[in-house]
């Protein structure tokens, strides 16, 4: 009986002794990886918003338009996975969806003042420095 027992118990401490520094190592990259994804995130929101706002006052209204579409689509997607403390914030910048497209459309001239008022919430609610967006896995 210990000579069977003892190749099984010797088997599982080996197993384990492989496994939970590999567990432990893969949770630490999984969420350095999410924060890296979220502080990619931010930027990119950022740097979306910033360019629509060169090109509504560049009166390229065409190129805002379809940028405009991809910073809200990507809003969106952001503010399904952030936070919660910042979801108030973003969803309160995507409710402004409706009258930026109009007023892309319309070619209103107030749109850039609009945009640059989303930028200042924005930078605000995800302030540069370690990712405010990522939710902890």
């Amino acid at each position: 009986m210990k000579r069977v027992l003892l190749p099984i118990i010797l088997a599982a401490v080996a197993f384990l002794a492989g496994f939970v520094p590999q567990f432990l190592a893969k949770r630490d990259v999984d969420t350095k990886l999410a924060q890296v994804s979220a502080l990619s995130d931010q930027r990119l929101l950022r740097l979306q918003l910033a360019t629509l706002i060169v090109e509504v006052e560049q009166g390229r209204s065409a190129q805002a338009r379809d940028l405009s579409t991809q910073f809200f689509d990507h809003l969106h997607q952001v503010t399904e996975t952030a936070r919660p403390e910042v979801v108030p914030t973003l969803k309160a910048l995507l409710d402004h969806r409706d009258d930026i497209t109009s007023g892309l459309t319309a070619g209103n001239p107030g749109m850039a003042d609009q945009l640059r008022s989303m930028f200042v919430d924005l930078t605000q609610a995800l302030p540069e420095g370690p990712a405010t967006l990522a939710v902890q896995p």
